[in-house]
């Protein structure tokens, strides 16, 4: 659990670090993706269903496929992902 809300975190710092300031529409919207993140994990740590587990791994790995993340953050949220059991 601490993870989760460690991932939470990570990605909230993440939508004020890895967004331009441009309005390019070609360009991911990383903000609101990060948002959906957050959202998602809160739901998951509030109420961990099956549901909430699935919607929390599909917007983390929305965020990863757009190129979100950077680095060191790109590999700890990959480690999530892969860590994240959604079958209870």
């Amino acid at each position: 659990m601490k993870n989760l809300f460690f991932v939470f975190l990570l990605v909230l710092s993440v939508s004020f670090t890895a967004c331009s300031g441009d309005d390019d529409s070609n360009e991911p919207n990383c903000e609101a993706l990060a948002q959906a993140s957050a959202d998602a994990a809160q739901a998951f740590g509030d109420d961990p269903s099956t549901e909430n587990c699935e919607e929390y791994r599909t917007s983390l790995q929305a965020a990863l496929d757009a190129g979100c993340f950077e680095g060191q953050n790109e590999a700890q949220i990959q480690a999530t992902l892969d860590a994240l059991d959604c079958s209870n």
